[in-house]
């Protein structure tokens, strides 16, 4: 195998307008001699026999980020940011090689602190993605999906002790975030923690 090189390039721009922060990039990377395991012999069209790792030529992979963050009031902020990749862009092989990553994705929420109680709520959006691990059964799309996420919390007087409860995915979507990973629903965790 070759060595793979990556040549990146990326501008962005951050900027303070009072209590509100501003941010944006775009990049362009550029991968050349890229490794991927890969089906190199097949016993049928659809039963791989052996595989391995191999370079393929180049390939493209370009994209924008922006971000915003305020604060509200002394107690409340609130956030949001968001990024596009395009499909990767592969030069002299197919690209039918290549996994494609979500398209879109987009987090926003607000998080507040009054004295000792404290919380935050969000909310996140992720674009399909294709996925392949050249197995005929771990080949395809994962959904688009979109989830809630949330939390408040208390600290003890003399600030020696934190309870909190926090939620993921608080409305019990069945999120797959890979085409062979596990099935993610609601999960809700409590914490202390404790300052000696």
């Amino acid at each position: 195998l070759k060595e793979e090189g990556i040549t990146a390039y990326e501008v962005g721009y951050i900027g303070g307008f009072g209590r509100t922060t501003l941010g944006g990039a775009v990049y362009l990377n550029r991968t050349k001699n890229m490794i991927m395991f890969t089906q190199s012999e097949a016993f049928t069209p659809v039963t791989p026999a052996r595989f391995t790792y191999r370079n393929f030529a180049n390939v493209s992979d370009r994209g924008l980020e922006l971000s915003f963050d305020t604060r509200l009031t002394p107690a409340l902020t609130a956030f949001a940011n968001y990024s596009w990749q395009a499909d990767p862009e592969p030069t002299r092989f197919s690209g039918s090689q290549l996994n494609l990553p979500p398209s879109h994705r987009a987090n926003a929420g607000v998080s507040f602190t009054h004295g000792r109680y404290f919380g935050s709520l969000s909310g996140s959006f992720v674009d399909k993605a294709f996925w392949q691990d050249w197995d005929p059964v771990f080949v395809g799309a994962t959904p688009a999906h979109a989830t809630i996420d949330g939390g408040f919390g208390v600290r003890s007087a003399d600030d020696a002790m934190t309870v909190a409860v926090r939620g993921k995915n608080l409305l019990n979507e069945a999120v797959k975030e890979h085409v062979f990973g596990d099935l993610i629903t609601r999960t809700v965790t409590g914490e202390v923690i404790f300052r000696f």
